[in-house]
């Protein structure tokens, strides 16, 4: 029989439970076989894929292609990239995931040797694989464009922020990657891909709702923060549907935050209020931690999920623009404190896999998310 993935498939499941009193107990599940809980499940398995992939730190590289060439690291077969880009089946790609806020597309692109560096703190790197790398890898997977989710500096340099500049280049990104004519599309065709690579979906930073002690994110907690980054998004949409009408771009709801939801709440509605007829989606990222189960766990994230989904179906009810819900990331803390796993590999290990696990499955039971990506 062929079903989506994650459907309701036709079984009957029994699970023995042993209590304290060592007595086993039966419990019964029946399944619906012609039911199907989330019809593009498979959109849920996906990626964010970062920015640091060739770049290289103190103790050597911190991606998984090389800091010179942009080639994978590892051409081993079964190890390394090939071994896992030949088990690993893409989906949907959010790029570039981290450091977005100081990520200069200008310079991950044209020959490696003329790249300049990128302002990551604290060490800087040329993006060996860059702009066009990442478009390569993501057509030989199989991802089709409108799965590839481009995130958008929104600050310039997050250390020395130019908004002015950022909607310039946020323009100018849209314009090399589908424009069929214009000094972009040159450009692009220069550096060896002359058709437009047609990128649909295009989100407005990173978590700029983030106190940051930078102080250039727009914080969550300021009574005029969530304000300022719609206003300002407003003017990154104008400038690049100028340049591509037909791009869909998305805008970044918070995270849950257990003692400030009131807050948390208050910036995903303000967004949806000032930009709702504009968007195409809201986009959260949800961390997971099963030691914390009633701060962190998978509940906690599925209900705060609810919350932006109830926001997004009132808007949904009256207007003609059809507001989704997006997960940009999400992953397996690692939560530090009393009680806390402070191990640095407690993320891939096979609690945290089975959270993430619950966490996947919690999400097929939601149709409203339309995605989500996995981070490490």
């Amino acid at each position: 029989m062929t079903r989506p993935p994650f459907a309701v498939a036709g079984a009957t499941a029994f699970f023995l439970i042993v209590s304290s009193a060592s007595a086993c107990l039966a419990a019964t599940v029946t399944v619906d076989p012609t039911s199907t809980t989330h019809s593009s499940a498979r959109l849920l398995l996906g990626q964010s894929f970062g920015a640091r992939a060739s770049f290289r730190l103190a103790s050597g590289p911190v991606g998984y292609y090389s800091p010179t060439t942009g080639q994978p690291l590892d051409l081993t077969p079964g190890t390394g990239m090939t071994w896992m880009w030949e088990h690993l089946d893409q989906t949907s790609l959010r790029y570039p995931q981290g450091p977005v806020n100081t990520w200069q597309w200008k310079s991950t692109i044209g020959p490696i040797a003329l790249r300049a560096t990128q302002p990551y703190q604290p060490y800087p790197n040329k993006a060996a694989f860059g702009l066009d790398e990442f478009m390569a890898m993501s057509a030989a997977q199989g991802v089709t464009l409108d799965n590839v989710h481009m995130m958008v500096n929104i600050y310039g340099d997050v250390y020395n922020k130019n908004k002015t500049q950022a909607i310039q280049d946020a323009a100018d990104l849209v314009s090399y990657l589908n424009a069929t004519t214009g000094p972009w599309a040159a450009q692009r065709t220069a550096n060896g891909h002359a058709s437009p690579y047609g990128v649909k979906l295009f989100n407005l930073g990173n978590e700029p709702w983030t106190p940051s002690t930078l102080q250039v994110e727009y914080n969550y907690l300021s009574s005029s923060g969530a304000a300022s980054y719609a206003a300002d998004s407003l003017e990154f949409i104008a400038a690049m549907k100028a340049m591509d009408p037909t791009i869909q771009i998305t805008l970044s709801a918070t995270s849950p935050r257990p003692n400030t939801m009131t807050q948390a709440v208050a910036w995903n509605q303000t967004l949806i209020d000032t930009c709702g007829d504009d968007i195409y989606a809201l986009v959260t990222n949800t961390y997971y931690d099963s030691t914390f189960p009633q701060q962190y766990g998978v509940k906690k994230a599925g209900d705060f999920i609810d919350g932006i989904i109830d926001q997004v179906d009132t808007f949904n009810a009256s207007h003609t623009n059809q507001l989704h819900v997006i997960v940009g990331e999400h992953g397996n803390s690692i939560t530090s404190g009393a009680g806390g796993n402070t191990d640095a590999n407690f993320a891939m290990q096979w609690q945290a896999a089975v959270t993430t696990a619950d966490y996947l499955g919690m999400l097929t039971q939601k149709p409203e998310v339309e995605r989500a990506h996995s981070f490490i």
